[in-house]
């Protein structure tokens, strides 16, 4: 009987000590901070220029607020369009140097990135940008991703 319960109290241990970091990584699978991100895409005014292949930035004045103003941190939001109706957003903080200010792309109207990926512009860590996971090795944090769904007709809202 006593064996038994130290071999139950044993499983419901370990069995807490793995949810509870799992649940963890769910949340939060890198160190880029969380911030609230609600804004939308107007294609047919605005963010006209959100051609297919090309990305545009966003910052704090389009509802991605949270986390601007802290000194540990700088980012925004960049988008990519892939195709008329499919759209990848993500964070621009680089999730290797964020602590030193480092993006995956400039703050610009619109940019045209390289075949497919990002690159930091201090550590020169590469991100997939159809997924944003690192390309090569020595970065295990993908880019902070979000949502975006279609609201109407030419009018996408991104968030997380």
């Amino acid at each position: 009987m006593k064996r038994n319960f130290l071999s139950i109290l044993c499983f419901l241990s370990l069995a807490v000590l793995f949810s509870s970091s799992s649940c963890n990584d769910k949340r939060n699978p890198n160190p880029i901070p969380i911030c609230a991100v609600n804004f939308v895409i107007y294609l047919d005014s605005f963010d006209q220029d959100l051609s297919i292949g090309n990305v545009k930035t966003f910052n704090d004045k389009r509802g991605y607020t949270g986390c601007f103003g802290s000194s540990q941190y700088k980012g925004g939001v960049v988008v990519y369009r892939f195709a008329d109706d499919e759209f990848f957003a993500y964070d621009m903080a680089c999730p290797v140097d964020h602590f030193y200010g480092c993006m995956v792309i400039e703050f610009s109207d619109m940019a045209r990135v390289a075949p497919l990926e990002f690159e930091c512009l201090c550590c020169k860590a590469k991100f997939n940008i159809l997924d944003g996971y690192p390309k090569g090795s020595g970065n295990r944090y993908p880019m902070r991703k979000y949502k975006v769904t279609k609201e109407r007709d030419r009018q996408f809202r991104v968030q997380n």
